[in-house]
C-alpha cells in the first residue's frame, strides 16, 4: 500500500544577530508508515499482509521491510518489497491462541528508514479434530491433527506408551481407551490434552486375556470382546476421572468375537462370534452394566462386524468369507433381532463398516479386495454405488461432520469430504511413522 506524496523542500532561515548567517536544511524525506487495524483471521493459517506507507519523494520506492514485536504471531514468509515497491509479510497465529495479534514494522527505503507502525487484528482458534491411529505392526499410537479450515492433515508425533499390538480405541470425554492384544492382554486408559491432542498415560487394566474390540454405553461402562478364548466380555465401570473398576467377567459362546457395539436408546448389546457364525444379543442392566445373554442367531460364514444405523433399527453383520451382509431388523421395545435379509458385499473380505450420520450412506472396508465399497441405505436396504481401491489394505474408517477418515497397513491417514451422492473427495492425506494402522479413533476439542 504505495502512497507518492510530493512535498517541497522547504528552507528554513535562522537570523542571528550581529550576524547574516543563514542555516539551511532539508525536510526529512524518510518513508512514512502507517498503522492498521485488519478484519479478524484465524490461528495457524498464514495470512499475507501488505504493509502501508507512503514516500515524500516522487518516484522513490521502498527497499526493505523489517517486521518487529510479534504478538501470538510467527513470521511465516519473510518480509519482502518487490520491484513496485510494495512490501508483504506472512504472519500465522499461534496454535491454540486466540484474541488480538499484532506486530511492528518499519519500511526502508535505500538508507532511510520510516517511523515504527503496527499491524493488529483477532485472531480466532482454528478448528481441530484429533485422529488416533493404533499401529499393530510399530506397538504405537500416532497422533493427526485435521484442521476444519483449511482440510489439512498434520501428523504430530507416535506415542510408544501403549502396547506392542494395540488394537481398537474408544475416546470418552477426554479420556482414551486402547485395547492391547494377547500379546499383552490389557486396556490402556491415557487423558488427551484437549489443546495439543497428546496423550498422558494414566494405567493399564490387565483383566481382559485378548481384547480387541472396545465400546462404551454413555460414559457409564466399557466393554471388551476376547478374542483367543470363547467369547469373553469384560464389562469395566467407569469413574468420573476416567479410571476403570468395578470389572466383571461374561463368558458368551460366541468364539472368536471380534466386534461389539452398544445399541444408541436400549439397553443393548450385541457382538458377532467368528468360528460360531452367530450373532448374539445382551441385555445391559442399566445401574450396574453387567450383562445378561439373550438370543443367538446365525448369520453367513465367519462374521467379523456388526454395526446399528443412527437409530439403531436395524443391525448390519458382516460375512468375511462369504463376501455378505446380513441385515436384521431391531425390535424397537426389547432390541431382538429378526434377519431381514442378506446381500452381497460386491468386493471380497468385507471387515468392517461404518454409517455416515443419519444412514443413508454405508463404507464397508475389505481386507480381501483391498478396497473401501459405498452403497446408499435406505430403510435397511444397501444398494452397491462404487468401490475405491488402495494401495494397501485400510484399517479402520471414522465418519463425523461429513467428512470420513481412514487410516491403512502403511501408516497413512486419510480425509474424505462425503457428497451427497455418497462418493468421496480426497482432501488430503498424511504419512505417520506408524506401520500396520489397524484401528482409528476421532477426538474433538
Amino acid at each position: 500500500m504505495k502512497i507518492h506524496n510530493v512535498l517541497l523542500i522547504i528552507l528554513t532561515i535562522t537570523f542571528y544577530s550581529c550576524n547574516s548567517e543563514v542555516e539551511v536544511s532539508q525536510f526529512d524525506t524518510a518513508p512514512i508508515s502507517s498503522s492498521i487495524l485488519l478484519s479478524e483471521g484465524t490461528a495457524e493459517v498464514e495470512r499475507i499482509v501488505e504493509l502501508p506507507y507512503k514516500v515524500q519523494i516522487e518516484n522513490e520506492i521502498a527497499s526493505s521491510c523489517t517486521i518487529l514485536n510479534l504478538v501470538k504471531l510467527s513470521e511465516t514468509k519473510n518480509c519482502d518489497c518487490d520491484s513496485n515497491g510494495t512490501c508483504t509479510v506472512g504472519v500465522t497465529g499461534s496454535s491454540g491462541e486466540s484474541g488480538l495479534a499484532k506486530f511492528d514494522f518499519v519500511i526502508n527505503v535505500d538508507s532511510k528508514e520510516s517511523n515504527t507502525s503496527t499491524i493488529e487484528f483477532e485472531i480466532v482458534s482454528s478448528e481441530k479434530y484429533f485422529l488416533y491411529s493404533s499401529n499393530n505392526g510399530s506397538g504405537d499410537v500416532s497422533v493427526t491433527s485435521y484442521d476444519v479450515t483449511t482440510n489439512k492433515l498434520t501428523f504430530i508425533e507416535s506415542s510408544n506408551l501403549v502396547s506392542s499390538s494395540p488394537e481398537k480405541m474408544v475416546v470418552v470425554g477426554d479420556n482414551f481407551y486402547i485395547a492391547g492384544n494377547w500379546t499383552d492382554a490389557k486396556i490402556s486408559h491415557f487423558k488427551i490434552n484437549t489443546t495439543t491432542g497428546l496423550l498422558t498415560k494414566q494405567a493399564d487394566y490387565t483383566d481382559a486375556i485378548d481384547p480387541r474390540t472396545l465400546a462404551v454405553k454413555g460414559d457409564e461402562f466399557l466393554y471388551a470382546v476376547n478374542f483367543l478364548t470363547t467369547g469373553e466380555i469384560n464389562k469395566y465401570k467407569i469413574n468420573a476421572d476416567g479410571s476403570l473398576s468395578s470389572h466383571v467377567e461374561l463368558a458368551t459362546n460366541a468364539s472368536k468375537p471380534r466386534s461389539i457395539v452398544v445399541h444408541p436408546t436400549l439397553d443393548v448389546l450385541y457382538t458377532v462370534g467368528m468360528w460360531s457364525w452367530r450373532v448374539l444379543e445382551f441385555n445391559i442392566n442399566a445401574s450396574t452394566g453387567e450383562l445378561t445373554q439373550g438370543n443367538v442367531l446365525g448369520t453367513g460364514g465367519d462374521p467379523s462386524w456388526v454395526e446399528l444405523n443412527h437409530d439403531g433399527s436395524f443391525a448390519y453383520v458382516l460375512n468375511s468369507s462369504a463376501d455378505t451382509m446380513s441385515v436384521f431388523s431391531v425390535n424397537g421395545v426389547n432390541g431382538e433381532l429378526t434377519l431381514s435379509n442378506t446381500y452381497s458385499t460386491v468386493d471380497a473380505g468385507p471387515y468392517l463398516l461404518k454409517f455416515n450420520s443419519d444412514s443413508s450412506c454405508m463404507y464397508i472396508n475389505n481386507y480381501g479386495d483391498e478396497k473401501l465399497t459405498i452403497f446408499s441405505n435406505v430403510g435397511g436396504v444397501p444398494t452397491y454405488i462404487s468401490s475405491e481401491g488402495f494401495d494397501t489394505a485400510l484399517g479402520e474408517i471414522v465418519i463425523h461432520e461429513g467428512k470420513l477418515f481412514s487410516s491403512s497397513l502403511d501408516g497413512k491417514v486419510r480425509a474424505y469430504n462425503i457428497e451427497t451422492n455418497c462418493n468421496l473427495t480426497l482432501e488430503d492425506e498424511v504419512q505417520t511413522n506408524g506401520t500396520g494402522a489397524y484401528g482409528l479413533s476421532l477426538f474433538t476439542p
